[in-house]
């Protein structure tokens, strides 16, 4: 086995799963905090997070 090739695939699946992460820690992670924090009556129940056509993330109770 290659161990050369191994690393090297390795290597590039860490720079595609990094703006990923960015994204998901900048936008949902973010809004999805702001969210909790203005609604601190919400216990249980289910969040609905939808991605406006602008990029931004909405989130809503689900009833």
């Amino acid at each position: 086995m290659n161990h050369g090739i191994l690393n090297a695939v390795t290597a590039c699946k860490g720079l595609f799963r990094r703006p990923l992460q960015r994204y998901i820690e900048q936008h949902i992670v973010t809004a999805l905090s702001r969210y909790l924090v203005e609604h601190p009556e919400l216990s249980g129940g289910g969040l609905h997070l939808k991605l406006h056509k602008t990029g931004k993330v909405i989130v809503k109770r689900r009833m």
